[in-house]
């Protein structure tokens, strides 16, 4: 499973995807702008949660397009910005679960949001979002809703 987005914002902190699964409300992946050279994603497995912090060598909010690339397998993921990229790997008897829930860019819906530190909105341009094997027509997608 792959998922991709370029954003530009001038924003110092920010969400840039919230991807939940469609039963449980603990169970999310999230990437978010929390400095103005790296993004923290972050995957929470019921009450656990790993984080992964990944560095640019390209300022994130100085109003220049960016991207982010995620890559899934069963207990690896591959965070990539720009041109640098990291791995999260879990434990051997953990695996990534489904996200068939709803895909939320550019922010956090409320129930998720207590606890998070950075539950801003996204302010700024957003453009390239691929998700599985779709490209999503963002503009189109937001008209629907």
């Amino acid at each position: 499973n792959e998922m991709a987005i370029s954003f530009r914002t001038t924003a110092q902190k920010a969400v840039i995807f919230f991807q939940s699964h469609l039963n449980v409300t603990h169970t999310y992946l999230r990437a978010m702008i929390t400095d103005e050279n790296e993004i923290t994603v972050e995957y929470s497995i019921y009450s656990r949660k790993i984080t992964l912090i990944l560095g640019s060598n390209q300022c994130l909010n100085c109003g220049q397009w960016q991207m982010v690339l995620i890559e899934r397998n069963r207990n690896e993921l591959r965070v990539s910005l720009n041109d640098n990229s990291r791995i999260m790997t879990l434990k051997n008897n953990e695996h990534f679960i489904q996200f068939d829930g709803k895909l939320f860019v550019g922010g956090v819906p409320q129930e998720y949001v207590r606890g998070f530190k950075i539950n801003v909105g996204f302010i700024g341009c957003l453009r390239g979002l691929i998700f599985g094997n779709d490209i999503i027509d963002l503009p189109k997608y937001l008209d629907e809703k």
